[in-house]
């Protein structure tokens, strides 16, 4: 951008002026000026030491930070791409001090909605990462765990779990904090694929923290994850492990099968067998399908199918029994009886912990909770509790090919 497009830019703020609050004015200004100093700031530098100068790369930094801040992301690229350059013209087009900026560019794509840019900009990560670096370098490992992590979130299960368990075998050198991590992170990709032992993970994660003190693990979440976890798998509790006086707990749904059933319940009977995750299908800038819902979360397109005006709230009151399977379901409020049945379905699909008594055993109690409607756009990860994992496998189950067709 050169000082014309500053100008022009001025000058349509200033037509614009009247159709904003005054706080919004203040603010777009401040930002106006702040770009203005930071392309003059760059024109100086430019100026003294040429267009490859070192001293550019803070100011471009900035630059892009503010104009994804404000919503320009293919400039705010352009930007993050002069300061990959300069790093290639200083130091070589494969060191390590160009991950930075290839980060920024990962994040401003996401923000774009080009998953199929994000994939490759992390594929172009992992392989600077591996000239730069070998194990048991934590660097090395902290890029591994960087792309095993894109792989879960974009449903890639197995590739995922590859990665982590590969991560493990150096977790040694990193210590107890990071050792948890990698536990916790292939836990979940197990929950996500429906594969099993994901219990089993938790508890050596459990086992690492109880033994090292210093590690910044909650014992307390980290227990109450691993039997949270047992509870999804529906094995056994040793009853030295249960708790005394415990509520239940939702716990959620378990499997993408029985979102993806419910998605058609009442319209088509069968999905088939072939299911895949479309990250990367949409064309860049079309938004994806919103998960909705807290804490039972669908996604939004089978909300707006369901009912026309959209929901506050609703009271939700049943039984969780010993066993922990929902019972005497009561659904209060004002929305259509297709929405109830549906929420009502979703309860008899979803995983729960039974409560416990003063001894420490299974009891039935009852459960209340009141639901809501809103998007959620919270990013789930590993360190998040359990119970909270169910989110993020309806967020990725909604992005199924064809689901905005249902």
């Amino acid at each position: 951008m050169n000082i014309h497009k500053l100008l022009a830019g001025l000058i349509v703020l200033g037509i614009c002026l009247g159709a904003r609050s005054a706080n919004a004015d203040e603010h777009f200004a401040a930002m106006m000026v702040e770009e203005h100093r930071l392309l003059q700031l760059i024109a100086e530098q430019e100026k003294a030491g040429g267009p490859y100068s070192t001293a550019l790369y803070q100011p471009l930094r900035d630059l892009g930070e503010l104009l994804d801040a404000s919503g320009r992301h293919t400039e705010a690229i352009e930007s993050y791409r002069r300061m990959q350059h300069l790093v290639h013209r200083q130091y070589g087009v494969l060191d390590e001090k160009q991950i930075e900026s290839v980060d920024f560019i990962i994040n401003s794509y996401a923000q774009m909605g080009d998953f199929h840019a994000v994939d490759t900009q992390q594929h172009y990560r992992y392989h600077v990462a591996q000239k730069a670096y070998s194990d048991p370098d934590p660097d090395m490992t902290a890029a591994r765990l960087k792309i095993a992590d894109w792989y879960r979130t974009s449903g890639r299960f197995s590739q995922a779990l590859e990665w982590y368990e590969e991560s493990l075998e150096h977790s040694d050198e990193l210590g107890p904090d990071a050792k948890i991590r990698i536990l916790r992170s292939e836990a979940m990709t197990r929950f996500l694929a429906n594969k099993c032992c994901a219990s089993e993970a938790l508890l050596e994660a459990l086992e690492v923290a109880s033994n090292n003190p210093e590690a910044s693990a909650d014992i307390s979440q980290s227990l109450n994850d691993f039997l949270n976890m047992l509870a999804i798998e529906r094995k056994r509790i040793e009853s030295d492990l249960l708790r005394v006086d415990e509520p239940p707990q939702y716990l959620g749904i378990a499997r993408a099968k029985d979102v993806l059933e419910l998605m058609v319940m009442n319209t088509h009977r069968d999905l088939g067998e072939e299911v895949y995750f479309d990250f990367g299908e949409r064309d860049p800038g079309e938004p994806g399908v919103a998960t909705v819902g807290y804490p039972i979360a669908m996604c939004g397109t089978t909300l707006d199918r369901l009912t026309r005006n959209l929901p506050t709230e609703l009271d939700i009151e049943l039984t969780v029994s010993d066993k922990g399977r929902p019972k005497n379901i009561e659904i209060t409020g004002d929305v259509p009886i297709r929405l109830k049945r549906y929420l009502t379905e979703s309860l008899k699909r979803s995983m729960f912990r039974s409560a416990t008594d003063e001894n420490g055993s299974s009891v039935s109690a009852t459960l209340s909770f009141t639901q809501s409607f809103a998007v959620h756009d919270e990013s789930v990860t590993s360190h998040d509790d359990v119970s909270s994992w169910s989110q993020m496998l309806v967020s990725q189950t909604c992005q199924v090919q064809g689901l905005q067709r249902i």
